[in-house]
C-alpha cells in the first residue's frame, strides 16, 4: 500500500521572508518601500496578520518588477505560492465566520433574493 504524504502548507509569514531576501531589503528597508511601519511588517513575516488586498499588491508588484538575479519565472512561482499562502491563512482564520454567513444565505432565502 502506497502511502502519500500530503506536502505542510506554506506559511506567508516564511515566503515573505524569503521575497524579502531575494530582494536584498532589510525589514525596515521593505516596510518603508511598502509604506507600513516596521511593527506591521514584522507582524507580517511572523503570520500574525495577512496583508490587505492592496499591501498583497503592493509587495507582488515591488517583488515581479524589481531587478534581482532571480528569473521571471521563478519570481512568478513564488509570488503566486505566496498569494495562495495567504488565501489559506485568510479561510483558516475566517472559516466559522464564512460559515455562519452562508448558512444564513442558504437558510433564508427571503435575504438570497434580495441580493439578485
Amino acid at each position: 500500500m502506497n502511502v502519500t504524504s500530503h506536502p505542510v502548507p506554506e506559511e506567508a509569514g516564511k515566503l515573505l521572508a524569503l521575497i524579502q531576501c531575494e530582494l536584498n531589503l532589510s525589514t525596515k528597508a521593505m516596510s518603508n518601500q511598502l509604506g507600513i511601519t516596521d511593527v506591521w511588517m514584522r507582524r507580517l513575516l511572523n503570520n500574525d496578520i495577512i496583508p490587505s488586498q492592496h499591501l498583497l499588491k503592493a509587495i507582488l508588484t515591488l517583488y515581479v518588477n524589481h531587478p534581482n538575479p532571480c528569473t521571471l519565472t521563478h519570481r512568478r512561482d513564488l509570488a503566486h505560492r505566496f498569494t495562495q499562502a495567504c488565501a489559506r491563512t485568510y479561510y483558516a482564520r475566517n472559516h466559522h465566520r464564512l460559515q455562519q454567513r452562508c448558512h444564513t444565505l442558504f437558510h433564508f432565502p427571503e435575504l438570497t433574493a434580495s441580493l439578485i
